[in-house]
């Protein structure tokens, strides 16, 4: 079962900028310095798409314009050929447009929060300009709207591959979906607008799972990346260490359309009590008999 869910239209302003990045189909990344971009304009369909994790705007039309200068501040390790690069940073640039493969552009403010927004890209050089234009898709119509949407489906178990806990202080843990006995999550029907990207966000509902003792898992446990975590050191860490502690869900689910599965990062809405001025971010963890239960609300 589906259900729609909506934010505001995406708006980027120019005076806000920072940087963008450039991405490529072939994994090649470009900095440009908002000191090289001249000017531009995007108008966005009403409909999201899902990419890369996360829910991101699809531009209906558009263009930027970049005056191209010899160095800037920025990093330039997702650069292929530095020695090109170095030698001739505009050319440089403006080749790898020109052969096109665009598939994305963030945008960053000064606060270091990005956009990302994915678009039919080509690019075309005008006087001393460099320009990369937005073509309109044609399965897509509707642009009107001052909202976005996207229908999306429940997190049901028949869809679910699997399910990362990602912890707040920087550790996670992999549960599969056979592991997994009840999961009844509820979720706003607004979409929050993360970093990047947009994010759906739980505020109620549960998640029950069993640990099993001859089990291994994956993840990030003790600031340790490993394959082979073992039953005993998964319920240590659980019961020493956190109550009130799962920041994000990364949720590997079987989506029609994309491929064979996606993987979706879903936010946790902060959990108040009502006893306290106490604010716990993130799911409440209960272990009895190794069945771990989450709870949202």
């Amino acid at each position: 079962m589906y259900k729609r869910y909506t934010c505001l239209k995406t708006k980027i302003n120019k005076e806000d900028l920072s940087y963008c990045n450039i991405f490529f189909d072939n994994e090649e990344l470009l900095v440009i310095d908002k000191d090289e971009i001249v000017d531009f304009h995007f108008t966005f369909y009403d409909k999201l798409i899902k990419r890369d994790q996360g829910i991101h705007p699809f531009v209906k039309e558009g263009l930027i314009k970049f005056k191209l200068i010899t160095k800037t501040k920025h990093d330039s390790t997702g650069v292929f050929d530095q020695d090109n690069y170095l030698k001739n940073r505009p050319l440089y640039i403006t080749n790898q447009f020109m052969q096109g493969g665009i598939s994305a552009i963030e945008f960053y403010d000064n606060k270091a929060c990005s956009k990302k927004i994915f678009g039919n890209f080509l690019s075309y050089i005008e006087d001393d300009y460099l320009c990369l234009v937005a073509k309109e898709k044609p399965c897509y119509e509707a642009y009107e709207s001052e909202d976005h949407y996207i229908d999306l489906p429940n997190l049901e178990k028949p869809i679910i591959q699997s399910i990362s806990l990602d912890f707040l202080d920087l550790n996670s843990l992999l549960i599969s979906s056979y592991d997994i006995k009840e999961i009844n999550i509820k979720m706003d029907e607004y979409l929050l607008e993360g970093c990047s990207f947009y994010e759906r966000c739980i505020n109620g509902g549960y998640l029950k799972f069993k640990l099993e003792e001859t089990n291994e898992y994956q993840g990030i446990l003790f600031n340790e990346e490993r394959m082979d975590i073992s039953y005993q050191e998964v319920k240590e860490y659980m019961f020493n260490k956190f109550e009130h502690c799962i920041g994000n869900l990364f949720v590997i689910y079987h989506y029609p359309g994309y491929g064979l599965f996606f993987t979706e990062k879903i936010y946790i809405q902060d959990i108040r009590k009502n006893t306290s001025d106490d604010v716990f971010v993130g799911g409440h963890l209960n272990i009895k008999d190794d069945i771990v239960t989450i709870t949202f609300e």
